[in-house]
């Protein structure tokens, strides 16, 4: 079977690949034990949401959706923190973007 990261046209050939992919794949590919709870209490309406706010590990929080919301999600939108933004900062930028 063919490596689904290596792309063949011809007598070429592309291959996508890093130093520590292997460790990666490992990684991504452990099971999670954890899980997702609502905060109701924060929430806006929660029963009629349809959009989902998850704070925690890209990665944990992904593998979390995989199954449960598979075909479901229409975006994934991953905020890459930093001192410079607050929650709230974050949390209306996720929203401009639902929006347009």
């Amino acid at each position: 079977m063919q490596n689904p990261t290596t792309v063949i046209d011809g007598d070429e050939a592309f291959e996508f690949t890093w130093v520590g992919k292997k460790a990666a794949t490992v990684e991504a590919n452990k099971p999670i034990r954890k899980t997702l709870r609502p905060c109701v209490e924060q929430s806006v309406n929660w029963d009629t949401t349809q959009h989902i706010f998850i704070e925690g590990d890209n990665l944990e929080a992904l593998k979390l959706l995989q199954e449960s919301y598979l075909g479901a999600v229409k975006m994934i939108y991953i905020v890459i923190w930093s001192l410079n933004h607050g929650i709230q900062d974050v949390h209306d930028e996720a929203l401009n973007l639902l929006a347009a």
